[in-house]
């Protein structure tokens, strides 16, 4: 069905490109889900699929490699006295699109913004929550100052996009996000309809080499990335369905991030609030991991291009435990743990599958099929991408019992972040287990190398074992690539645009 339902739609797209005149030089065409909560504000959001959208526009003061390395993005060098006070030398040579220059009194007015500002409240600003200062020193240095000793603060500044402050208190959120202005490679044109566009900014610090115009187009049909891509509508298509990854393959047109994977793509647990919930008693938790194959979901479903994960840290990540053995699939266990915690029997839960979630389809089918075999009746349903950003920040999940997450270390290169989003520590938590609390505030002000690693070590045992979740897969990214493009270069954040290379018309 869903291969008659994609060749229909190429030939859909197919028609309506008859005549269509050839793209013009320079453009790149992007089809994506959807544009990312806020269009052009980039504070609803953290990781991909919205850091696609917005790294084109916007830098933070630093930035991840593709191995999880912190690099130097709008500042140049960063140091901590040992304890509170983090020191950042700024870049002189970038500038944001109205022409402002970027010095370090723009940079802490632009923190500003999400630290008091009017945007204290969005789902990002809780990254400086932890900031009791942010001060420019002279024109190139910017101090910050913390309550506590905070490892990872030159982290956190990876994720928080810097807008220009002027254009933000002038024009309000509402209006900034139809008129965004940043410093990153690309700045804003029109978003009409499916398309929005960006021109290449020759301003930027990081200015493209090869791309002038970049394009993005809405494609939330599941099933029509890949055909717009074969017809020529698009040049890069993301969010691949299984089929598709299997089918770009074999064209020869999938490109993978080649650098192991940070990121470990889990099913998460809700156990908050309903003391009924069959999902507060760990022993259905267990239950439910010996019931899911995940090598066959692997295997069978992604064709071996995602390896098994055993915990919420990918392997070669600091933070993961090689003494945590992997969770066995064993559905007669995951019976008798069911029997044992619930006699009765006719457990129900509800699965919202998170609408950006790549290949969501077919996998989350084969896991409820699994949890069917050893008793457990699951309803699948759907969550488009802004509903579920605003359950995960609100806290008010409705009826949902489980739902994905992406445990993206690469947003840190470091995992504490995502641990405490899955713990009792997080602001309206989705999961607690108290036990696991200690362990995390122990390594939250370690600022030892040594003893941090040891700290997240510590802290990934307490949460496997607190069962907040199904770790399933190391996961990887997927892009199908077109004829017109040469040069992909993919990064944590998504496609690093500004080292496109398309090929010669």
């Amino acid at each position: 069905m869903i291969a008659r339902a994609a060749l229909f739609s190429a030939c859909l797209f197919a028609a309506c490109l008859a005549g269509q005149a050839a793209p013009a030089e320079g453009l790149l065409r992007v089809g994506r889900v959807e544009p990312p909560p806020g269009l052009g504000v980039p504070f609803g959001s953290i990781g991909q699929p919205s850091s696609n959208f917005w790294s084109a526009m916007f830098d933070g003061l630093t930035r991840t490699d593709s191995k999880g390395n912190l690099l130097p993005a709008l500042a140049l060098s960063w140091s901590n006295d040992g304890a509170n006070t983090w020191t950042f030398k700024i870049r002189g040579d970038a500038a944001f699109h109205n022409g402002v220059p970027v010095t370090a009194e723009t940079l802490a007015a632009a923190l500003d913004v999400l630290k008091s500002g009017t945007a204290k409240t969005a789902y990002v600003a809780s990254e400086l929550a932890g900031v009791d200062t942010i001060k420019a020193a002279d024109a190139g240095t910017l101090v910050i100052m913390t309550h506590q000793p905070d490892p990872v603060l030159a982290n956190r500044l990876a994720i928080l996009m810097v807008v220009e402050p002027g254009a933000w208190s002038a024009l309000g959120s509402e209006k900034f996000s139809r008129a965004p202005v940043g410093t990153g490679p690309f700045q804003f044109v029109s978003s009409v309809g499916a398309s929005t566009r960006l021109k290449a900014s020759n301003s930027s610090w990081r200015a493209p080499s090869d791309v002038a115009e970049l394009e993005f187009v809405a494609i939330p049909e599941i099933t029509a990335r890949l055909p717009a891509l074969q017809s020529g509508r698009i040049d890069v298509a993301e969010a691949l369905t299984a089929d598709d990854i299997a089918a770009a393959a074999s064209e020869g047109l999938l490109r993978e991030v080649a650098e192991p994977a940070h990121s470990v793509l889990a099913m998460m647990f809700y156990n908050v609030g309903d003391k009924d919930n069959p999902l507060n008693d760990v022993r259905v938790r267990r239950a439910i991991n010996h019931a899911i194959d995940k090598a066959a979901i692997a295997r069978e479903i992604l064709g071996g291009r995602m390896s098994v994960a055993t915990q919420g840290v990918p392997s070669g990540m600091i933070g993961f435990d090689s003494a945590i053995a992997p969770v066995v699939f064993d559905p007669a266990l995951a019976r008798r743990l069911l029997t044992e915690a619930v006699p009765a029997g006719g457990v129900k839960l509800k699965l919202d599958i998170v609408g950006a979630t790549p290949f969501e389809t077919t996998m989350y089918q084969k896991i409820a099929q699994d949890l069917a075999v050893v008793g457990i009746a699951v309803d699948v349903g759907m969550n488009p991408f802004p509903a579920f950003l605003n359950k995960l920040a609100s806290g008010n999940w409705g009826n949902t019992d489980m739902f994905p997450l992406i445990w993206d270390a690469s947003v840190y290169g470091d995992p504490s972040r995502i641990m405490r989003i899955s713990s009792c520590l997080k602001p309206a938590p989705f999961f607690c287990d108290p036990a696991v609390s200690p362990a995390l505030d122990a390594v939250a002000g370690e600022m030892d190398a040594d003893r941090r690693r040891a700290g997240l070590q510590r802290a990934m045992a307490a949460t496997h074992a607190a069962v907040p979740g199904v770790w399933l897969l190391e996961f990887r990214r997927f892009y199908a690539v077109g004829p017109r493009v040469k040069e992909l270069p993919l990064i944590p954040s998504g496609i690093a645009y500004d080292r496109v290379v398309l090929k010669d018309e």
